[in-house]
């Protein structure tokens, strides 16, 4: 039989666990996105689909709105404040700092 040297051997690994201070992510793909700028990792995990929930919420809120604007002032005032606010959430939340900025503006973009 041949002699495998690049399989693992059990004497190389032990049972000792060392800690961290942070997470270490793959950036092979992207250089960031909203879970490694946020840190949004096990305790906080349920962060990262409660910001579409918000966008889901906002959509709501804003077809109901904007319907009525729309109904009180004219399909061209309501369609410009509908690109206004998406426009604006959007570029705000691209370049937010804060989760909860982040969670305003996913809000504002729906």
């Amino acid at each position: 039989k041949d002699n495998i040297t690049d399989q693992c051997q059990p004497d190389v690994f032990s049972n000792s666990t060392t800690s961290c201070s942070q997470w270490v992510y793959d950036t092979s793909l992207f250089s960031a996105t909203t879970v490694t700028q946020f840190d949004l990792t096990c305790d906080k995990a349920w962060l990262r689909p409660f910001a579409g929930s918000m966008y889901m919420t906002g959509m709501l809120v804003g077809a109901i709105v904007i319907g009525d604007l729309a109904d009180r002032f004219g399909r061209k005032k309501a369609i410009l404040t509908s690109v206004l606010l998406l426009g604006t959430g959007g570029v705000i939340s691209a370049v937010s700092s804060n989760y909860y900025v982040f969670l305003l503006m996913s809000f504002f973009t729906g």
